[in-house]
């Protein structure tokens, strides 16, 4: 003879979900665990990753040849160039949200801890009360940074992305810990298809919010790197240039007139003063070593036989 199932026909039990699948307790992985599995599982191509590196370093080549005067275009940089040069603009956004991840995480084992142990309930609701309201005010900060474009470009390095992020995150750990908190508890589908949704919402705006920031900290960088680099155009190499014909590269380069009746010689004139910027794809890009931001030229000059170039430390 069969035992009948516990409980009433057409009922199920805590566990047990309609569609009989186990909810979040009984499978052992919550919401945030199936989300972060998820964004991993999308985020780990190595394709999507080389499409990030290579826009962040595009981002950042830009801000920083902008400053003399260059498009990227000109430059004709590969696609490996680009991406090299996202490396250095990426460490502190990365190391900034690994620091992030890693007190968030410690932060929620512990508030877990209290849950499970029942203790400290007072603490956590008050808690929750403070992060929802200093959330809301990062977020509006943030929105505020988004509507007024004369904000977000005077403000500090990411202030705006950084606020609308954040601000995300408290509000939707703040209302997390006012629902485990809560004496009354709902399980309806209706409750957890709209906590799927906030979820999903949450972690799209936080995605955002990280790639602006992102953004934000690789075209500093570049312009960063352009200021160190102006500023120190000595310990650029130095270049002397002989041509074929007269360049005209201003007043503040020294021009010297070769003699002709040197047998063989077939160059006309020398000029020094010169500092290499960059080589790429057969031309060099060279700066006066005078060289001002807003009232400095830069000199493209292609390799051929009318110019020998001598570059030296000076």
């Amino acid at each position: 003879m069969e035992t009948p199932a516990t409980g009433a026909p057409g009922t199920f039990t805590a566990t047990e979900e309609k569609d009989g699948s186990p909810s979040d307790e009984e499978s052992g992985e919550s919401s945030v665990e199936r989300w972060v599995r998820l964004a991993t599982s999308v985020i780990a191509p190595t394709t999507v990753l080389t499409a990030l590196l290579f826009y962040f370093g595009y981002v950042a080549t830009t801000a920083e040849y902008r400053y003399f005067g260059i498009t990227l275009g000109t430059l004709g940089l590969s696609t490996q160039d680009v991406v090299l040069r996202s490396v250095a603009a990426l460490y502190v956004p990365i190391g900034g949200a690994l620091v992030l991840l890693l007190l968030v995480t410690w932060l929620h084992q512990t508030v877990s801890r209290w849950l499970a142990a029942w203790t400290h309930i007072t603490l956590l609701r008050r808690m929750a009360i403070v992060l929802v309201v200093i959330g809301m005010a990062a977020f509006a900060r943030g929105v505020i940074g988004i509507v007024v474009p004369e904000v977000s470009s005077t403000e500090p390095v990411a202030v705006s992305p950084l606020s609308l992020g954040l601000g995300v995150i408290a509000v939707a750990y703040g209302r997390y810990l006012l629902q485990r908190t809560a004496t009354e508890r709902r399980n309806s589908r209706e409750t957890r298809w709209s906590r799927r949704a906030a979820v999903a919402f949450t972690a799209g705006l936080v995605t955002l919010s990280l790639f602006w920031a992102t953004n934000s900290f690789a075209a500093a960088y570049g312009r960063g790197r352009a200021v160190y680099v102006a500023e120190r155009l000595t310990n650029l190499p130095a270049v002397t240039l002989d041509t074929t014909e007269r360049l005209f590269a201003g007043p503040k380069i020294e021009e010297t007139s070769l003699s002709p009746w040197e047998e063989g010689q077939r160059f006309r004139y020398r000029y020094h003063g010169f500092r290499l910027l960059l080589e790429a794809e057969g031309r060099m890009f060279l700066l006066p070593e005078q060289w001002e931001v807003g009232n400095g030229t830069t000199l493209v000059l292609q390799a051929g036989d009318d110019v020998r170039v001598y570059l030296y430390r000076g």
